[in-house]
């Protein structure tokens, strides 16, 4: 008889979007204003665009055949020195992967079965998930968080094997400054632990005390793996692109090579288009446009944070990440104030139950909008308060 993972079975977390989904189609409003995705809402710069049709041309004209399962070292080289170059990281270090997503799963492949992971809560939902995907839960411990500390964890008095952390994080767009990065750091090298840090929105760090990377901590290259992405800050959603940083000098032996040989064994890499269009994002000028699109971004949500603040909500986020975390007013939890919002004033928010149980009572506004489409949204919101 064929024998499922039962891990699936055991997630117990609610699956938001299909129910955000079905709740917009039965609303059948059509001036709907999405606030909720995390999607870009600019087009691609005009130097990735134009690298990625360079590199079509290319191969009609002679066969680029399967990419490195490593990445192009043009690339990895490129990503040195515009982020590590301060850091004594090679390219050998960089790994090329189609998303961070798969990497928060696939990384877990390198430990035991019995090693124990970490995930805080509320965060964004993948790690959590693929730890129950893997049958690890019985081996998972969540990390509570609350508000008085803007939803970012501390260390837990006691041993893990793995822990995953997102910051800047998602959804509270809030960020770990450097104390707390320094204790999580301290922790991993006491526990011989690793911690896998999700920095898919490091570009977008405002704040001078919050690190853009962990390895601008003492003692990171030892216990940490960093992940990045072209997601966000260069516009990647529709192509992806991401990569991870796994040092030499971790304490835990021959993490390096086995992930070297995961990669080898199950990628056959990220095709040859997208990471020539990566590579252009790295360089001046098209560096210059992707920041000009963070900071677009970060514009929209410092415009949503001011504009709920100003009605008298409890607000965190806008400033280190383009999202901005709201506090449901009394009376209402995360879906009931989604359903206002959407009812009401045709916008479109993410409950921030989600996200996990502390995530309740609040819901996740997005900076992923155009200037129009902003101006709009807070106009409906200032209207609408006045009927809370």
């Amino acid at each position: 008889m064929v024998i499922l993972q039962q891990g699936f079975l055991e997630i117990k977390r609610e699956y938001i979007f299909p129910i955000i989904e079905k709740k917009v189609i039965d609303c059948q409003k059509k001036d709907l204003l999405n606030l909720g995705i995390g999607d870009v809402a600019l087009p691609l710069v005009k130097p990735a665009a134009e690298a990625f049709c360079e590199a079509i041309e290319t191969m009609k004209i002679k066969p680029i055949g399967y990419p490195s399962s490593h990445g192009e070292k043009a690339l990895r080289e490129a990503i040195v020195e515009r982020y590590y170059k301060n850091f004594e990281f090679t390219p050998a270090d960089v790994f090329i992967s189609d998303g961070i997503n798969s990497d928060l799963g696939n990384l877990a492949e390198l430990f035991s079965s019995e090693s124990l992971f970490g995930v805080s809560d509320p965060t964004y939902p993948v790690p959590l998930d693929v730890c129950y995907m893997a049958g690890r839960w019985p081996y998972l411990s969540v990390i509570p968080t609350d508000e008085k500390d803007f939803f970012l964890p501390s260390p837990p008095p006691f041993r893990l094997d793995v822990m995953y952390l997102c910051s800047p994080n998602n959804p509270s767009g809030t960020a770990m400054k450097k104390d707390l990065l320094q204790k999580w750091v301290n922790w991993a090298l006491e526990h011989k632990a690793i911690l896998i840090m999700d920095a898919a929105y490091s570009d977008f760090v405002q704040d001078p005390d919050v690190p853009k990377t962990i390895y601008e901590i003492e003692g990171a290259k030892q216990c940490a793996i960093e992940l990045r992405s072209f997601s966000k800050s260069a516009g990647f959603t529709g192509l992806r692109c991401s990569y991870s940083i796994v040092p030499s000098t971790l304490h835990t032996p021959h993490i390096k090579t086995f992930w070297a040989k995961r990669m080898a064994t199950k990628s056959n890499g990220v095709s040859y288009p997208v990471q020539q269009a990566a590579l252009a994002c790295l360089k001046e000028e098209g560096f210059l446009a992707t920041m000009s699109q963070v900071k677009h971004y970060l514009a929209m949500a410092s415009k949503l944070y001011e504009a709920m603040k100003n009605q008298g909500f409890e607000v965190m986020g806008g400033t280190n990440a383009p999202y901005v975390f709201v506090k449901c007013p009394e009376g209402y939890d995360s879906w009931s104030f989604f359903d206002f919002l959407l009812n009401k004033a045709s916008i479109v928010s993410v409950p921030g139950s989600g996200f996990g149980n502390n995530g309740k009572g609040y819901i996740r506004l997005s900076g992923f909008i155009t200037l129009e489409v902003c101006e709009t949204a807070i106009k409906r919101l200032e209207n609408l308060f006045t009927l809370i």
